[in-house]
């Protein structure tokens, strides 16, 4: 048996659940603000995590290193020359490598690679890099890689193990 048309259907029990729902609500939204409370300055001492001293850390000159899905890579620097090692666990085959420096006077400079070359899938390579000269170890602020045309970002200082 369906309603005449333009009625409702009203049921007591449900709408006193409804109210009550409503005003419960109403009292958790505004029945804890009393107006007098300052809001919190911050974590307390209590709240911060622990700080540790590791110690200085030291690099090894020269020695820069990146990995990203499956390609490792590895550049060795002594005065301006230096040696690029690539090995593709990627498979997929990679671009011809490039390398250029920032120095750390903000100064840009574009490595020149030895017969470079695509790294097929699976394969190493090793490249011979020269940068001009006043660029070595002592003056690189940050190495950028190349591959291809794209450029994939910073290569990591290597850190010294202790």
């Amino acid at each position: 048996m369906g309603l005449p048309a333009g009625r409702f259907a009203y049921h007591p029990a449900s709408v006193g659940a409804r109210r009550l729902f409503a005003l419960l609500a109403v009292v958790a939204v505004f029945g804890g603000c009393t107006g007098d409370a300052q809001p919190p300055t911050g974590p307390s001492s209590a709240d911060a995590p622990p700080t540790v001293d590791t110690g200085d850390v030291a690099f090894e000159p020269g020695e820069f290193e990146y990995s990203w899905r499956g390609v490792d890579i590895r550049f060795s620097m002594g005065g301006s020359m230096g040696t690029l090692e690539i090995d593709n666990g990627s498979g997929d085959r990679l671009g011809a490598p490039g390398l250029y420096a920032f120095l750390g006077d903000g100064t840009r400079s574009d490595a020149t690679i030895s017969a470079p070359g695509p790294i097929q899938k699976g394969e190493k390579a090793s490249f011979d890099v020269t940068f001009s000269d006043g660029v070595d170890e002592t003056t690189v602020g940050l190495i950028i890689l190349l591959i291809g045309d794209r450029n994939w970002g910073a290569l990591e200082p290597v850190q010294v193990e202790e």
